[in-house]
C-alpha cells in the first residue's frame, strides 16, 4: 500500500508540474492522460482500503 501512495503522490507532482506547463489547460490531451492515470490509482487504493477494512470483520 505504501508503494501505492508514493505512486499516487508522485502522480500529484506531475499533474500539478504539466498543469503549469499547459497554462493551466485543464482540457489539454496531457493533464487529461495524467490524471486519468491518477484516478485509477486513487480508485484502487480506495478498493485495497476497503478491502482491509472487510478483512478486519467491517471495524476502522
Amino acid at each position: 500500500m505504501l508503494a501505492l501512495t508514493d505512486q499516487i503522490r508522485q502522480l500529484q507532482a506531475e499533474l500539478v508540474q504539466l498543469f503549469g506547463l499547459c497554462n493551466g489547460r485543464l482540457t489539454d490531451p496531457l493533464i487529461v492522460r495524467k490524471s486519468q492515470q491518477l484516478d485509477r490509482l486513487v480508485v484502487l487504493a480506495q478498493r485495497l482500503r476497503l478491502q482491509q477494512t472487510a478483512d478486519k470483520g467491517g471495524t476502522s
